[in-house]
């Protein structure tokens, strides 16, 4: 399925389940292509509108599952708009892993702590006599 179609077939979704969606570029490009928030008590999806469609396709879809759970592509009969729900509700439950597990190395804060602070410059190496 084209990347446009997959697009208005998500927005089709979300605009059934009353989410709304608003689709604005974001400026200089940024990290994300969008995703869900709250404004005044409301769930609104923001979509980046300079992101490719498939990164705005995927955004969406995760904001979704956030919205409507896991089970949010249990609803759906179409069956691409099941399955890039499915795909983003993996998505979610590897990033929430993977932020979880514990880090094998510190911080990089934590690593380079001990270079702070003054050092001894060549002014202060005297030269052996």
């Amino acid at each position: 399925m084209p990347e446009r179609a997959l697009l208005d077939e998500l927005l089709d979704f979300a605009r059934a389940q009353d989410l709304k969606v608003r689709i604005a570029p974001f400026g200089p490009r940024g990290r994300t292509a969008g995703g869900l928030c709250v404004l005044r008590g409301r769930r609104i999806v923001l979509l980046d509108g300079g992101a490719a469609l498939v990164e705005q396709s995927s955004a969406l879809a995760e904001a979704l599952v956030e919205a409507l759970g896991d089970e949010a592509s249990a609803t759906v009969t179409n069956a691409v708009v099941r399955t890039a729900l499915d795909q983003a509700a993996a998505r979610l439950r590897w990033r929430s892993a993977r932020d979880a597990a514990p880090r094998s190395t510190p911080p990089l804060e934590r690593r380079i702590s001990v270079l702070r602070g003054p050092k001894p410059g060549l002014r202060a190496v005297r030269p052996k006599r």
